[in-house]
């Protein structure tokens, strides 16, 4: 199995600094190598990445950004942009992929409103999928891929009216009667009535709500983001320019950030301490009444802004993108600290912590970008995405030890793991890149091909291809469970 070692590599040289007595010379593993596109083999990326990955590969559609499975572990769902993909038999060598195209909203040359939050009903037979921009959650038959209903979450709730709402993660209760819905713009975990289609109740949660797990009667949403943001009130002193403020009015960080200032006859709401409660942590919420969820505790997770670390201090926040419930543990997913965390489930207190360092030479620095995880079924193996280095780490389930890396394919997003643990899923949403396309000079180089970024369809025949530039790439393997299939550190 290739290991991992080059890729961390390659990560340094970019972010290193310092004599160059004080540390070896590190490069990108593909030397002066062009990109190559070759899902097959050995493809090298345009930063001089490598890619080789385990397991059986297969072609997604456009961004793939989300990953579902149902209850029996028979079937997955990848939401990606404007298509949605079932994948039955995935743990064979021959998955069967069910593609759908949404209708494009009108006005739109570009981009499709959906979001990557899904979520099955607990026979498989619905599937709710976030509309994402529209503020909606659509009802998906997954015999015929038809939409069969439309849920909004806008509206009044809680006393309150919403609009713009935007769920970025769904999970469903284990009786399958309601969805629990991340509403990311508004701050709020957002209760579906799924008997009755309808919103039945609301709370706010922390700040920019991204991911969620649910245990029990408890829903726990990881909040992702530092401050909330508030309006500037109009002037009040009928002389200063009424489009409003003329230059900023503080620095960050500062007092005056924290706490407001005075300025051009206006009082500028301020940004709050870094360290609030609803920042860059986890939200705990009971959910025994639906129509009135209630916040228990707010866990703060990773290291906080201005805490000493092996660089001085923390400039920036944890940034808990992803959550996962197993036995009596809640883990955490840091991605701005490379650092990944076992909470008790009962208090949040840290029972476990480590920091992803993918080699000793590299330890000073972070880009790591842990994000999905997955427990083993028999909680001894934690499994990882690893964003940054394009792999999945697996760790001890309990110590959070590492024990080694399994290649994959370019960024590395979501995970799932078959019921009898033998078997991982990967959804990468970069795929394999788009190979060369800098011109006739470079060898094998496209003109005027798609990029990755670009509406185009398949012009060239690796845009189609697994992993083109029209999509991303799945892939599963085997899990590694006993030390097969584990590239090791």
């Amino acid at each position: 199995m290739p290991s991992l070692t080059r890729a961390s590599i390659f990560f340094a040289c970019l972010l290193s600094a310092g004599p160059a007595s004080a540390q070896p010379f590190l490069q990108a593993p593909a030397g002066d190598t062009y990109a190559t596109h070759n899902p097959s083999g050995l493809t090298t990326l345009p930063n001089g990445r490598q890619l080789q990955p385990a397991g059986t590969l297969l072609p997604l559609a456009r961004f793939p950004h989300g990953l579902a499975m149902t209850r029996d572990g028979q079937t997955l769902f990848v939401p990606s942009d404007g298509t949605g993909q079932l994948i039955t038999d995935w743990q064979s060598a021959a998955p069967r992929v069910v593609s759908w195209n949404l209708p494009k909203p009108e006005g739109r040359r570009r981009g499709h409103l959906n979001a990557g939050g899904a979520a099955f009903s607990p026979d498989g037979k619905l599937l709710y999928w976030s509309g994402g921009e529209n503020g909606s959650i659509l009802v998906v038959d997954t015999a015929t891929t038809r939409t069969v209903g439309q849920i909004s979450l806008n509206g009044d709730a809680a006393g309150r009216p919403f609009e713009d709402s935007y769920a970025a993660d769904l999970k469903i209760s284990a009786d399958g009667r309601y969805l629990y819905c991340a509403d990311v713009t508004n701050f709020r975990l957002v209760i579906v009535d799924l008997t009755e289609r309808r919103v039945a109740g609301s709370t706010p949660v922390g700040r920019y709500p991204y991911a969620l797990a649910v245990a029990g009667n408890r829903v726990f949403a990881a909040n992702i983001g530092l401050f909330s943001y508030s309006a500037i009130p109009p002037a009040a002193d009928g002389k200063s320019d009424p489009r409003g403020l003329t230059r900023p009015p503080f620095g960050y960080p500062s007092k005056q950030a924290r706490d407001g200032v005075k300025m051009e006859g206006r009082r500028v709401p301020g940004l709050g301490p870094d360290n609030g409660d609803q920042s860059f942590s986890v939200t705990a919420v009971d959910v025994s009444q639906p129509q009135a969820p209630k916040v228990l505790s707010h866990w703060k997770t990773g290291l906080l802004i201005g805490a000493p670390s092996d660089n001085g201090i923390t400039v920036g926040g944890s940034a808990p993108n992803f959550l996962t419930v197993a036995g009596d543990s809640l883990y955490v997913s840091n991605g701005n600290n490379d650092l990944i965390e076992r909470l008790d489930l009962a208090t949040g207190k840290r029972l476990a912590s480590h920091r992803i360092t993918p080699s000793p030479l590299v330890a000073g620095l972070r880009g790591v970008g842990p994000s999905a995880m997955v427990v083993s079924p028999d909680g001894a193996r934690l499994f990882v995405a690893e964003s940054g280095i394009n792999a999945i780490g697996v760790f001890d389930g309990r110590t959070l030890q590492p024990l080694g890396h399994i290649p994959t394919a370019w960024y590395p997003y979501r995970l799932a793991i078959s019921p009898d643990g033998q078997r991982l899923a990967c959804v990468n949403f970069k795929g394999f890149g788009n190979g060369p396309n800098a011109g006739s000079a470079i060898p094998g180089a496209r003109r005027g091909g798609t990029g990755a970024g670009d509406d185009a369809g398949a012009s060239d025949e690796r845009d189609g291809g697994p992993g083109g530039g029209a999509g991303g790439a799945f892939f599963t393997a085997d899990s590694g469970a006993g030390g097969a299939g584990v590239a090791r550190d």
